[in-house]
């Protein structure tokens, strides 16, 4: 279907994207001395007619690798720096008739040596497992933005949910040899949004496997998830006013049962002191009433502040 041929290789890694329509040939070159190398990666469109081929050169070493799932964005981690490297995100446009290899932008100097892709796209987490230690920050690949930066320690696992909704950074020991003992005391799982909001913390003692629980595929065709993706903004407005129209009834409600409960109190309280002031009547009547003297007692006033809001806006 389709040939490349390649010179001076040292070696050769292939990267598929999960729905197949592009692979990655990772390759390792060396220079005609022998002395240096460097890194090339054939990108093939499978989707188009005969299969074309383009070619990213990169002069850096290379660390990871990782496809974004179901889409046509990929990220590098890539530097010369052993606890922290570079990050770059390149597009190939669509998934066919794509324009060139474009880079979208390069984050500098993170302390990440994996990148985690939500099975929904967009979100990644540069994670820094093994000799970096569980660093981990949520990244959103569209605003180019950092959502959450946090740090699970010894962690040496991540899976996202099928949804693409949570993650769980995970921390797993050997069940045999002497480096299980290294992971005992940290074993147990994480459970995040893919915001990076902190959902759960679970630790273990001899923990050795986490997995989701599998997600049936979706009824809807490729084109009928397109159409969901492009009017993603138009469903977050609708959903968010009918959000906001619930949120309302709801305060309307509970507003409404505070009204019955305080008109409730303050009908007890009428009746109380209606009480109080019949009271005081049959005494004075028969002559069991002495009026309180001021001398008889001191009243004292406490004053108490409490923030309820706070705002800062800018100059």
């Amino acid at each position: 279907v389709r040939s490349k041929n390649l010179f001076n290789v040292r070696t050769v890694k292939l990267h598929w994207q999960d729905n197949g329509d592009f692979l990655c040939a990772q390759v390792l070159r060396h220079t005609k001395s022998g002395k240096t190398t460097f890194t090339n990666f054939e990108i093939f469109r499978m989707r188009d007619s005969n299969i074309p081929n383009e070619m990213l050169e990169v002069r850096e070493m290379i660390e990871h690798f990782s496809w974004e799932p179901k889409g046509y964005r990929f990220g590098i981690i890539h530097g010369e720096n052993q606890h922290r490297h570079d990050i770059s995100f390149y597009t190939l446009g669509s998934i066919e008739g794509g324009d060139k290899i474009e880079l979208l932008y390069t984050v500098l100097g993170k302390s990440a040596n994996n990148l985690y892709w939500s099975p929904a796209g967009n979100n990644v987490i540069l994670a820094g497992l093994s000799n970096i230690n569980g660093m981990i920050e949520f990244w959103d690949v569209d605003e180019n933005m950092s959502t959450c930066s946090t740090e699970h320690f010894m962690c040496n696992e991540i899976h996202w949910d099928p949804s693409g909704r949570m993650v769980a950074t995970v921390v797993t020991q050997p069940m045999f040899g002497s480096v299980a003992m290294r992971y005992q005391l940290e074993n147990g799982f994480n459970l995040w949004t893919f915001q990076g909001v902190s959902l759960r913390k679970v630790n273990m003692e001899h923990f050795y496997q986490f997995a989701w629980r599998p997600r049936p595929k979706t009824l809807l065709n490729k084109k009928e998830i397109q159409k969901v993706m492009k009017g993603l903004r138009g469903f977050m407005s609708r959903y968010s006013k009918e959000d906001e129209l619930r949120r309302k009834r709801m305060d309307t409600a509970a507003n409404a049962e505070k009204i019955t409960l305080l008109t409730k109190f303050r009908k007890g309280e009428k009746r109380r002191k209606e009480r109080y002031e019949n009271f005081v009547k049959k005494r004075i009547t028969l002559g069991l009433w002495e009026e309180e003297k001021e001398d008889e007692y001191e009243t004292l006033t406490e004053t108490e502040e409490y923030v309820l809001n706070e705002k800062t806006e800018p100059f």
